[in-house]
C-alpha cells in the first residue's frame, strides 16, 4: 500500500501515482478513497473557493475496477449533469484530463453523507448521535418532508429527460444540517433510454437495501417502475427508518403510506407508472394546502426570512430584503402550509380607507404553478373585503427593466386581475424602474 501525502491529506492507494495537477487547483482539505468504483474525489480550496474533484486514474485500495476501467467510466458521464441541471444536483464546473487519468470538477456543497461507510467503525450509523442518518432522523417532519419534495422533484425531471437513475441510494444523498438542504450528488450511471436489461444479475450497480427485484434478476426489465421502487425504499428510509420500514414507526399520512406501499410492491405492473404519477399521489395523500393569518410579529419575520432568503432572483439586494422582512412584522399577514410547512406568504399594508398594498409577496420557486400564489392573492382579497376596501395595489419591477424573472411575476398579478396603472421610473432608481399595478375588489 502507497500512502501519499498531499497536504493536510493522505491518499491511500496500491501503487504510486502523481496528484501535481490536483495541487494545481488548490489545497485539498478531504479525501474520498475508500469507495469500490475506483474514483477518488478531494475536497479542494483555492482564494477561499471550494471545489469537488471526483478523480478516475489511480489505484485507491478498495477498487473493484481498474483505472482504465474507471477513466472510461468517468468519461462515458459525458454531458449528464447538465442535463440534468437541478437545484437538487451537485452543479459540474468543468472537466480535466491529466497525464494520468480524468477528472470532473464540480462546486462544493456543504453537507453530510446519509451513508458514509467509511465512518461506521467510529460512529455507528444506527445508533451514533452524530451519525447523519440519526440526525436525519431525528429533523421534525416538516424538514423531512420538504427534503423528500426536493428528491421527488430532481426525479421527476429525470424521468422527463428520458433518463433511468441507476444506482441512486442514500450514499448518494447529501443533507446539510445548517441550510436544511438535500443534495444528489452522484449521477454517474444514470442511463438515457426508456429500459435497460440487466445483464449482471445480482451484481447489478446499487445497494441491495434499495434494488427492486429486477435488479436481482439476469435479464430483469429496468425501467421507470424500478425508478418508482427506488424513491419508495428511500422516503421509507425517511419517514419510517431503514431498521424498521413498518407501519407502526411511520411518520407520514396513511394516504402516503399506502402511496409507498404501491411503489415498492414486488409486482412492478402495481407499482406507480412513473415518478411523476408517484408525486401526485404523494401530493394528494398529504395534509392539504391552507391560508392561515399568521399574528406573531416574530414568526411573521421568520417565515418572511425564509421565503426571501430562498428567492434571490427576486430578492437578491440584502437592504432592500432586510427592509421587507421587518415591515412584515407590523403587517397583515397571511402564510400558506402544506405538511406543516410554510411555503409562501403576503404582507399587506393599509394606505387608504379604502385601499390596501402587498407590501410583500413570495412563494419558493419548488411551489410556483401549484396555486400558491393563487390562495394567497384570495386571502389577501377577502382580508382586504372583510375590512371595507375597495382596492388592492402593489408594486413590481417595470417591462422596461429587461429582467426575465419579473416578467412572470408581471403575468401572474395580471392573471390575478391587477391592471397597470403608471411607470415610476425613479421611485426606486433608474435600474429599476416601477410598476404600479391595481386591483378593484
Amino acid at each position: 500500500m502507497e500512502l501519499i501525502s498531499l497536504g493536510k491529506v493522505t491518499v491511500h492507494l496500491r501503487e504510486p501515482h502523481d496528484f501535481s495537477w490536483l495541487l494545481e487547483l488548490g489545497e485539498p482539505f478531504v479525501v474520498f478513497d475508500q469507495n469500490d468504483s475506483g474514483n477518488i474525489s478531494f475536497g479542494v480550496e483555492k482564494d477561499g473557493e471550494r471545489c469537488f474533484v471526483k478523480y478516475a486514474g489511480a489505484s485507491p485500495e478498495n477498487a473493484a475496477w481498474t483505472p482504465r476501467q474507471a477513466i472510461a467510466a468517468l468519461r462515458r458521464v459525458g454531458g449528464l449533469y447538465e442535463d440534468l441541471r437541478h437545484p437538487a444536483l451537485i452543479e459540474q464546473v468543468k472537466t480535466l484530463e491529466t497525464p494520468q487519468g480524468f477528472a470532473r470538477v464540480f462546486k462544493w456543497v456543504d453537507g453530510q453523507c446519509l451513508h458514509p461507510h467509511w465512518e461506521f467503525d467510529q460512529r455507528p450509523k444506527y445508533t451514533h448521535p452524530l451519525s447523519p442518518y440519526v440526525r436525519f432522523r431525528g429533523l421534525p417532519l416538516a424538514k423531512k418532508r420538504a427534503a423528500a419534495q426536493r428528491l421527488f422533484d430532481f426525479l421527476a425531471l429525470v424521468q422527463a429527460k428520458g433518463y433511468l437513475p441507476v444506482d441512486l441510494y442514500d450514499s448518494s444523498l447529501l443533507y446539510d444540517f445548517e441550510t436544511d438542504t438535500l443534495t444528489v450528488c452522484d449521477i454517474d450511471l444514470f442511463e438515457k433510454g426508456d429500459f435497460l436489461i440487466n445483464d449482471k444479475g445480482k451484481s447489478w450497480f446499487g445497494s441491495q437495501r434499495f434494488k427492486a427485484p429486477e435488479e436481482n434478476e439476469l435479464g430483469g426489465r429496468i425501467d421507470r417502475r424500478t425508478a418508482v421502487y427506488t424513491l419508495g425504499k428511500l422516503l421509507l428510509l425517511f419517514f419510517a427508518g431503514e431498521e424498521h420500514p413498518d407501519r407502526a414507526h411511520w411518520e407520514e399520512t396513511a394516504a402516503r403510506w399506502d402511496a409507498v406501499q404501491k411503489a415498492v410492491s414486488p409486482d412492478k405492473a402495481d407499482r406507480f407508472p412513473t415518478v411523476e404519477a408517484f408525486r401526485q399521489a404523494w401530493l394528494a395523500g398529504g395534509d392539504a394546502l391552507s391560508v392561515a393569518e399568521v399574528r406573531s410579529p416574530a414568526e411573521k419575520m421568520q417565515i418572511a426570512r425564509d421565503i426571501l432568503e430562498a428567492l434571490p432572483h427576486w430578492f437578491g439586494d440584502p437592504a432592500g430584503r432586510e427592509g421587507y422582512i421587518r415591515d412584515s412584522a407590523d403587517a397583515a399577514f397571511g402564510a400558506a402550509f402544506e405538511d406543516g410547512a410554510a411555503l409562501g406568504f403576503i404582507a399587506l399594508q393599509e394606505t387608504s380607507p379604502c385601499a390596501m398594498e402587498v407590501a410583500v409577496m413570495g412563494v419558493l420557486v419548488e411551489h410556483h404553478r401549484r396555486g400558491v400564489g393563487r390562495a394567497l392573492m384570495a386571502w389577501a382579497e377577502d382580508f382586504a373585503r372583510a375590512r371595507g376596501m375597495r382596492f388592492l395595489h402593489l408594486k413590481t419591477l417595470d417591462e422596461s427593466a429587461h429582467y426575465p424573472p419579473y416578467d412572470g411575476t408581471r403575468a401572474f398579478y395580471a392573471a390575478m386581475g391587477f391592471h397597470p396603472l403608471a411607470c415610476l421610473p425613479t421611485l426606486w432608481d433608474a435600474e429599476n424602474p416601477c410598476l404600479l399595478m391595481v386591483k378593484p375588489l
